[in-house]
């Protein structure tokens, strides 16, 4: 590489080591290069659907305890 791509401070998270292996892996699965704008975009997509995950299951998990406290049983 030639050298450290200046990412935004959003994306310092996402270092080097991550965008190659990002390039390698899906590269590899979609049969044609992956341009490094496209991998770091992948891993910021990643990154906002694994949010959103979090934010599904902590709002499932307090539903769920809210019931389990007034039922006294487990929601099904």
């Amino acid at each position: 590489m030639a050298g450290r791509y200046r990412r935004p401070m959003s994306c310092e998270w996402i270092s080097d080591e991550l965008i190659e292996d990002t390039l390698r892996i899906w590269s590899q699965h979609l049969g044609r290069r992956v341009e490094r704008d496209e991998a770091i975009e992948m891993l910021q997509n990643l990154k906002r659907f694994g949010e959103v995950l979090l934010e599904v299951h902590e709002g499932a998990g307090t539903d769920a305890r809210s019931s389990c406290a007034s039922t006294g049983r487990l929601p099904p």
